[in-house]
């Protein structure tokens, strides 16, 4: 959520260094005055967030002014928050065309790339904008949130720390470091720390908050995690991570009724938030209602059918109902997906043996089952 947010904030903050860049490009052109009025248009609709219009506009621009660089970039800033990331990068493509020392256009042509998934590309962008620009602190913040996302570690923290060196005051940078570095790493005590700082900079920083409210959850300490996660609720009541944390720190409290009731209204803001489908079943579980916690592991399949976890819980569900072959090709479905030892722990724990002797076999299998997968078997 946050890197949807900051797609559209950053581009309406950056486009203004586009502008400054390059209309003396612009203005070196013989460009008729209507185009510039018409232009100022399509910016305000951009800003407005009525992209249709912005596109007609810019599409008359360019019209006009063929060579227009920035007509270019802000149709497709348009095309991007419409979700059309190919026309979009056809936009800025054309911009670097006409004015390939354009460090925005690269940089927000890695921007969509991203968007796509093709960190690769947004890589090669972002280091183009580098070249351009060495000062481009936004830039080191977005490679470094690609390399995150990629596993390179090292070099994420490397962008991250130019970004910051860049600019102190870079509250982004700092949750990037701890988001998309730290945490990764499983170096808490320093996520914690970079979280913190990006909230002194930027108290309003809902996504910081849950962050960090996440790392506080790992650590055991789920009050500072309900705290954080309430925090940022509070900055944001849309937020459906937050209510998705706040559930998990309350399930492992034993509030099982606050933790329904978050986990609920993430999936409002999220209906396709299957982790929260899958965590409610495991409170209903816990509960003793078998047949909410069959519904909800069943949404959560739908949505992504190679969550093992929700197969575990509805496998669990059916066999504390009594219906043994459900439960049993459920968890045959979920071993085959990934055999988990903490299923395997929590059947023991939490599964008691039945006397008639259907529960008994399929209890046994089951369990054999996992050992086998998870090399539990007795070696002799």
């Amino acid at each position: 959520m946050f890197l949807k947010k900051m797609r559209i904030v950053k581009f309406i903050i950056f486009i203004s260094l586009a502008l400054s860049f390059g209309l003396s490009n612009v203005l070196a052109r013989e460009t008729p005055a209507e185009a510039f009025t018409i232009y100022d248009k399509g910016i305000k609709y951009n800003e407005k967030g009525s992209y249709d219009e912005a596109i007609s506009a810019f599409n008359k621009v360019i019209e006009l002014d063929s060579n227009f660089v920035n007509a270019y970039i802000q149709r497709g800033f348009a095309y991007y928050s419409k979700g059309n990331f190919d026309k979009a990068i056809s936009d800025l493509t054309k911009a670097i065309e006409i004015n390939p020392t354009n460090d925005v256009s690269y940089y927000y042509r890695g921007v969509v790339y991203f968007s796509k998934n093709n960190y690769d590309k947004a890589i090669l962008d972002y280091t183009k904008a580098i070249e351009s620009n060495p000062k481009y602190a936004e830039a080191y913040y977005r490679r470094g949130l690609t390399y995150g996302m990629q596993g390179s570690f090292a070099q994420a923290i490397y962008d991250f720390n130019k970004a910051i060196e860049l600019n102190p005051k870079y509250a982004e940078a700092y949750y990037g470091r701890a988001g998309f570095a730290y945490a990764k790493q499983g170096k808490r005590f320093q996520a914690i720390s970079d979280f913190t700082k990006a909230i002194e900079l930027n108290p309003n920083f809902a996504e910081a908050y849950c962050g960090r409210g996440v790392i506080y959850g790992m650590q055991g300490n789920f009050s500072q995690a309900i705290s954080d996660h309430t925090k940022a609720i509070e900055i944001n009541p849309n937020i459906a991570k937050a209510y998705y944390g706040r559930g998990y720190g309350y399930a492992k409290q034993g509030n099982f009724s606050q933790a329904i009731s978050d986990y609920t209204k993430a999936i409002e803001i999220n209906p396709k938030d299957e982790k929260a489908y899958t965590n409610r079943a495991d409170v209903y579980l816990k509960k003793g209602d078998y047949d909410k916690a069959i519904l909800d592991s069943t949404k959560a399949i739908q949505i992504n059918p190679n969550g093992f976890i929700a197969y575990y819980n509805r496998g669990l569900a059916y066999y504390c109902m009594g219906q043994y072959d459900k439960a049993l090709a459920g968890y045959k479905e979920a071993i085959k997906i990934k055999p988990d030892k903490e299923a395997y722990d929590d059947f023991v724990k939490y599964v008691p043996e039945k006397k008639s002797s259907d529960a008994k076999d399929i209890r046994e299998e089951i369990l054999q089952l996992l050992k086998e997968k998870l090399d539990l078997t007795d070696k002799k």
